[in-house]
């Protein structure tokens, strides 16, 4: 019973003092487990990853737009997915962190019938995906 009340008691204190449950995932966590889940094309573990007012700007290639709708979103996603499962080889990975959130940017290819490069920058707050850009990023011809 002891061994309970002084884990109790850490685990309170940790989330106490950081703000944050201690068994949060890190922010490298989030996005690699997000970039997994979209190259598998598993939706709704993509869409679980949303705050209520989650925004997404896609640049470039057929599925350019604004989505910040929830069914927007879901479509969006949906016809990424119908490409069939994905490899993803993530080439870079930055993280600018402060107590107010994370900002996550990736250089990511996606492979399947055909590579689709992607500049892909990722806003959470609270752990939660706030706004993400979603560049396709072709090479360019010099």
């Amino acid at each position: 019973m002891r061994l309970h009340a002084l884990s109790a008691f850490v685990l309170t204190s940790a989330v106490l003092m950081t703000g944050a449950p201690a068994f949060a995932q890190s922010h490298e966590a989030l996005a690699r487990t997000r970039i997994a889940a979209i190259a598998a094309g598993s939706v709704n573990t993509v869409l679980s990853a949303y705050a209520p007012d989650a925004d997404l700007q896609w640049v470039g290639g057929p599925l350019d737009g604004h989505y910040d709708d929830p069914v927007e979103l879901r479509d969006v996603w949906s016809r990424f997915a119908d490409l069939g499962p994905l490899s993803a080889n993530i080439a870079a990975m930055t993280i600018a962190e402060n107590p107010a959130g994370a900002t996550v940017t990736v250089d990511v290819t996606f492979e399947g019938k055909q590579a689709i490069p992607v500049r892909y920058v990722l806003l959470y707050r609270a752990g939660l995906l706030v706004d993400e850009i979603w560049q396709v990023n072709p090479p360019h011809a010099h």
